[in-house]
């Protein structure tokens, strides 16, 4: 389950205010060369589709393969939901009452998961931190992501560097059979 939340800037303010508020869920197919996506809207009777990749014939090929031909849309999902609302809720003067609704309920979800993540935090370190300090929850997942990054990026480091050396021995090769033919 996945949610987009579409927003923008007031006009007379440097306020932002959400327009839009969509709960979807996807399947997702790849293959090395496409990318499938089968995303499930929520209120939305069909399932879309979402063909991606780099190569627009693997592309067009798999959507061909699947009988898409002339049944697609450009639309985005923004679209799409705004196009199934009542005439009066279509404006993009802020999102609509049952969007509201949801919205809200995901909030109160969140800062209750959060209340608990601190409480069992508190009785479980009260012994450990300094009462000067309390550790949110969020520290520790902050933490836990930029140790990912670093390693990530130590990855995305030596990957640079092998594939370097890869594609100068290919290069010097190919050029060591050049001359010597």
């Amino acid at each position: 389950m996945y949610m987009y939340l579409f927003g923008g800037k007031c006009r007379d303010s440097n306020m932002y205010k959400a327009v839009a508020y969509i709960e979807a869920s996807a399947y997702i197919y790849q293959d090395g060369k496409i990318l499938v996506e089968v995303d499930h809207i929520q209120d939305v009777s069909n399932p879309y589709l979402q063909i991606k990749g780099v190569n627009k014939e693997a592309v067009a090929v798999a959507g061909s393969t699947l009988k898409l031909d002339g049944s697609y849309t450009t639309k985005s999902y923004l679209q799409i939901i705004q196009e199934r609302l009542p005439v009066l809720e279509r404006s993009s003067s802020g999102i609509h009452t049952q969007q509201a609704a949801r919205l809200q309920e995901l909030v109160q979800l969140i800062q209750s998961q959060c209340n608990i993540v601190m409480e069992k935090q508190g009785s479980s370190s009260a012994s450990e931190s300094s009462p000067s300090r309390e550790a949110s929850p969020l520290d520790g997942v902050i933490e836990d992501m930029q140790s990912r990054i670093k390693r990530l990026e130590r990855w995305h480091t030596i990957n640079t560097v092998l594939w370097t050396f890869l594609m100068s021995a290919f290069v010097g090769y190919s050029l060591y059979q050049r001359k010597h033919k």
